[in-house]
């Protein structure tokens, strides 16, 4: 009976999976409010009845999303080092860098839907806020742990946050053609000319 137990444990865990990713797909290609359970049904190729298995609703499929985003998020974190004022510093932020800009094209939709100012999503902007402070406290740590002076880097961080995420924002939804590891360098320079202005 464990094994059976087992196996169904595994197969609802994979259709969460599988749903979650076709309610990724379905929200960046559609946008979130003109999404319907049956578009996210049709992507995965199930029944309404099917999907209700798994999920209340879409708002539900939403919420698990943006935990999802978030892990990505503080994960992106966790391994960054301390960005010290020379080149291994910057080498450390452009890394991140990159990682961020990875995970908003990846959750845009996402990333719009709760820094848009509007009462759709109180919720999952609430979380949002919560999860950029977290965020910004880990990178706060990592600039401290480099030496960073004359700025407030918890304010530091959130400007570094909002300048990536903006420019990534703007590549994905002006589609506009700019080298991808051009844009990372510049904003890693502008990053490390904003914490260490009189260089290493």
């Amino acid at each position: 009976m464990a094994v059976t137990d087992a196996a169904t444990s595994s197969l609802v865990v994979d259709r969460r999976r599988r749903l979650l990713e076709c309610g990724l797909t379905v929200f960046t290609r559609r946008g979130y409010s003109a999404s319907r359970v049956d578009d996210i049904c049709a992507e995965a190729a199930i029944s309404r009845a099917t999907f209700y298995r798994y999920f209340d609703s879409k708002e539900e499929i939403f919420d698990a999303l943006i935990d999802l985003m978030s892990r990505e998020v503080l994960d992106s974190a966790a391994h960054l080092g301390a960005v010290t004022p020379d080149a291994d510093g910057k080498i450390t932020l452009a890394q991140w860098i990159a990682d961020l800009v990875s995970i908003t094209e990846r959750w845009g939709v996402f990333v719009d839907e709760v820094n848009t100012p509007r009462a759709g999503n109180p919720a999952a902007r609430a979380r949002a806020v919560v999860l950029t402070s977290r965020f910004a406290d880990v990178l706060s740590d990592r600039f401290n742990d480099g030496n960073v002076q004359g700025v407030d880097t918890k304010l530091a961080a959130l400007a570094i946050i909002a300048m990536t995420e903006r420019a990534a924002h703007q590549v994905r939804t002006w589609d506009v053609d700019i080298d991808r590891d051009a844009m990372i360098d510049s904003l890693a320079t502008l990053a490390m000319k904003m914490l260490h202005p009189m260089g290493g």
